[in-house]
Order: structure tokens, then C-alpha cells, then sequence
């Protein structure tokens, strides 16, 4: 039960996080970066889902947190068009780094959802 209460907050910070980049916050100041932080707030979205005993509270909460992650989707959509690609003034390793953490999510992702079926 701690370890479904942990990941629960875990999918607040990062639909957290989700919603001030949609709103125009530090931590995505390029297209490159606001893309991984919705698929990190995607993984954990389909992670919770999958490990979190379901009881009343933990159903409501889940429901409540995918509202909440189409809305930062939603915000990081309209935000997309005024961001550059790659942040002006990183470091290549950098954007490579953030390319190769979301081709990682994907993978746990993809392999956290087939295990539905």
C-alpha cells in the first residue's frame, strides 16, 4: 500500500511538472525537452495505472490525474509552436541525452502497457 501512495505521489509531481511546461516553465525551454516531459508524465500515467492496488481512492485519483495530463498535453500543445527545437546555447550531448531518455520512456512504456494484455 506505501509503495501505491509513493507512485501516486510521483504522478502528482510529474503531471506537476507537465502543467508548468504547458504554462511556460523552466523545465522545457524547447521543443525537444517539452516532448520528454510529456512522456515522462505519460509513463507515469500508464505505471500507476498498472502497479497501484485499485480501491476506491486510487481509482478516483487515477481518473483525476488523466484529466489532469490531457489538460498539460493540451497546454504544452498550444504551447509548441513558439519554442525552438533544441534550446539556444545547450550542448549537443545535451539534446542527445534528452532524445535517448525519451526513446528509453518509450520502451518502459510500451513494455509496462503490454503487460495488460
Amino acid at each position: 500500500m506505501i509503495i501505491s501512495w509513493f507512485l501516486i505521489a510521483v504522478l502528482l509531481i510529474e503531471l506537476g511538472a507537465l502543467v508548468r511546461a504547458g504554462l511556460g516553465g523552466p523545465n522545457a525551454p524547447s521543443r525537444v525537452r517539452l516532448a520528454v516531459v510529456v512522456l515522462e508524465a505519460l509513463v507515469t500515467v500508464i505505471v500507476v495505472r498498472a502497479l497501484v492496488g485499485w480501491d476506491a481512492w486510487t481509482q478516483w485519483i487515477w481518473v483525476l490525474g488523466v484529466a489532469v495530463f490531457c489538460a498539460g498535453s493540451a497546454l504544452a500543445a498550444m504551447r509548441w509552436r513558439e519554442l525552438p527545437t533544441i534550446q539556444h546555447g545547450s550542448a549537443t550531448w545535451r539534446t542527445a541525452g534528452s532524445v535517448v531518455y525519451a526513446a528509453a520512456l518509450v520502451v518502459i512504456g510500451g513494455a509496462v502497457t503490454l503487460s495488460f494484455v
